[in-house]
């Protein structure tokens, strides 16, 4: 998976970059987490003897912030492995294929003075929530600073140290504190120290981007099916797992072209509908044409990423079909009141006809 995304990366339009805030544009920005692979088949003799939800394999990912791959990813067999002793070997596989300076963005759970550290190796920086669990300490030399940010929530933004005074491994950071009267407040924590150099506004701003490696996970799971588990063994489920990245990968490249071709945004290409189409199509090639055949067609040896490029452009662009654009989010609307039937139950015919009987909603208590 994580060689193909590299190849791919020399596929990718320009069109597909999602803007990042000026000041951190020399930044590769990197949004990672973990996910537990789950609705395992019981077809395994052991599974089918316990009750309870069952869980394949472990995987940890990195999702590049500007295209929308997913750049790398560390598994582990065991479902219940923390997210935190996959992080090394994420860091591992990421640094060789995605060129530095690394910006790394995670969630409070990598909030601490030994994964920091290791987010911030190899000339990399962090932007990670901060968890209550490792102290900071105010610079009390640099006074607090205020603000809003653009979403038009006050913000405090403070200088100091995580980690006790005895502690080798405490680590001079910037705070910003965003505060939402009516939820929990939410901080940030950067070893990105100059706030002229880098706002406190724009720090903000690609921390809300973590997003995309969640909505990433969805499609995975929902889209390209990694919901139906083709293995019950936990290796198989990696695997899948690894299968389905790539194949979001591909349908992600893919879709660059067809906004491009049709000079509309990308977020406006529905990643779901292009992919059904992109399986209909391919699975007719196949059928008519057979494997052997479509191999033969493109195994000349001259597919360079220039000339692939070009064919893309060529046979994606001009492809449009209004049925790909993204359907509007849709209003919830207010719940219609209900009576409960008497009896418990009642035909369609009586129902539709005003014959049906109701009594007040039974408590749950009986």
């Amino acid at each position: 998976m994580t060689a193909g995304t590299a190849r791919l990366n020399d596929l990718l339009p320009a069109s597909v970059a999602e803007p990042v805030p000026a000041s951190l544009a020399g930044f590769t920005s990197l949004a990672f987490d973990g996910k537990k692979i789950k609705y395992v088949a019981r077809r395994l003799q052991p599974l089918r003897r316990v009750r309870g939800q069952v869980i394949g394999g472990k995987i940890v990912v990195a999702e590049n912030v500007r295209t929308g791959l997913a750049v790398a990813m560390e598994a582990d067999p065991d479902g219940e492995a923390s997210d935190l002793a996959l992080l090394p070997g994420l860091l591992a596989r990421t640094r060789p294929v995605v060129p530095g300076p690394r910006l790394w963005v995670g969630d409070r759970l990598f909030c601490d003075l030994i994964h920091l550290a290791l987010l911030a190796a190899d000339g990399d920086h962090f932007v990670a929530r901060y968890c209550s669990k490792v102290k900071f300490h105010p610079d009390a030399k640099r006074p607090a600073q205020t603000g809003v940010n653009r979403r038009g929530q006050s913000y405090t933004e403070e200088w100091g140290r995580l980690g006790g005074p005895s502690d080798e491994r405490r680590r001079y950071v910037r705070r910003i504190t965003v505060h939402r009267p009516d939820d929990e407040d939410v901080s940030v924590v950067t070893d990105l120290i100059d706030g002229a150099v880098y706002p406190a506004a724009d720090i903000l701003e690609l921390y809300l981007r973590r997003w995309g490696i969640e909505r990433l996970f969805q499609k995975v799971t929902e889209v390209f099916h990694l919901r139906a588990l083709v293995s019950a063994r936990e290796n198989g489920t990696v695997f899948q797992a690894a299968v389905c990245l790539l194949l979001y990968n591909l349908t992600v490249v893919a879709r660059a072209y067809v906004a491009a071709g049709a000079q509309r945004p990308t977020a406006d290409v529905s990643l779901e509908k292009l992919f059904a189409d992109i399986c209909r199509q391919l699975t007719g090639l196949v059928e008519v044409l057979g494997t052997p055949a479509v191999v033969a067609h493109y195994a000349d040896g001259k597919w360079t990423a220039d000339r692939l490029r070009a064919h893309l452009d060529q046979v994606l662009g001009p492809t449009w079909r209004n049925w790909w654009q993204k359907s509007p989010p849709r209003r919830k609307g207010t719940p219609a009141p209900t009576e409960y039937l008497k009896g418990g139950h009642s035909s369609v015919y009586r129902i539709t006809r005003g014959l049906h009987e109701t009594i007040p909603e039974p408590r749950p208590d009986g």
